[in-house]
């Protein structure tokens, strides 16, 4: 069962999709492409609760997912 903020949170993401579903994705065909990636983790960014924060990077020829 959803909490009330997690009710609400839902609710602002689906709004926000049912506001850009027109932009879409364009991938052009490629006889091959380059897929690269990066990734980093802080093992001690938080000290009390040891919780870790990770991050990352995905790169498509010249467009960047993150």
């Amino acid at each position: 069962m959803l909490t009330m903020t997690q009710f609400k949170a839902l609710k602002q993401i689906l709004r926000y999709i049912k506001g850009t579903v027109v932009f879409g994705f364009f991938y052009g065909y490629f006889s091959s492409f380059k897929l690269v990636s990066y990734s980093d983790s802080d093992w001690i960014g938080d000290m009390d609760a040891r919780k870790r924060t990770v991050c990352f990077v995905f790169y498509i020829e010249d467009t960047t997912f993150t």
